[in-house]
């Protein structure tokens, strides 16, 4: 349906921002979770941006999955996810058991964060909770996905997704 040579068409644009949203997550908001050296940066300032950023990953990341697969049917939509599930679980699975032994979570959050449901079910687990929360959303999408293929509806969805005519996007 809609494919793209992404390295042709690459937006950098798009790149800047999941980097600096990334930097953000990673070298300034997640690091200081280990730390109470730095009250001062937990702030409503800082919260906010952070909740942008994290959002904004998330967006781009899915929105660049979009543009780099191809779904036309249910057993591409399975077969993409299933790969990219067993592709991060395993070693989430393995950082998640080495962390546990002498990691700042409590047992009961490791299960949780091992059986995905710590998003629903708190505390997640305080380095690997973003883990669980995109392995939720790539299951959740199987289903979405399917329904979408099944009612003939994806074509749709799509050009709700599609803002102007510059997208990178083809159907």
């Amino acid at each position: 349906m809609f494919k793209v040579n992404y390295a042709k068409d690459r937006l950098f644009q798009i790149d800047i921002l999941r980097a600096i949203s990334m930097l953000w997550i990673v070298g300034y908001w997640h690091l200081f979770n280990y730390t109470e050296a730095f009250s001062y940066y937990d702030n409503n300032l800082t919260k906010f941006v952070t909740y942008v950023a994290l959002g904004l990953f998330v967006f781009i990341s899915g929105y660049l999955i979009g543009v780099k697969e191809e779904f036309r049917t249910v057993e591409q939509v399975k077969k993409f996810l299933v790969k990219k599930i067993f592709r991060i679980y395993p070693l989430y699975a393995v950082a998640l058991l080495i962390t546990s032994y002498r990691g700042p979570d409590s047992s009961d959050t490791i299960v949780k964060g091992l059986g995905l449901i710590s998003m629903f079910w708190k505390p997640a687990p305080l380095t690997f909770w973003f883990i669980s929360m995109i392995i939720n959303f790539y299951l959740f999408s199987i289903f979405w996905l399917q329904f979408l293929l099944k009612t003939k509806k994806i074509n749709q969805f799509k050009h709700y997704l599609l803002v102007n005519n510059t997208s990178p996007l083809k159907i």
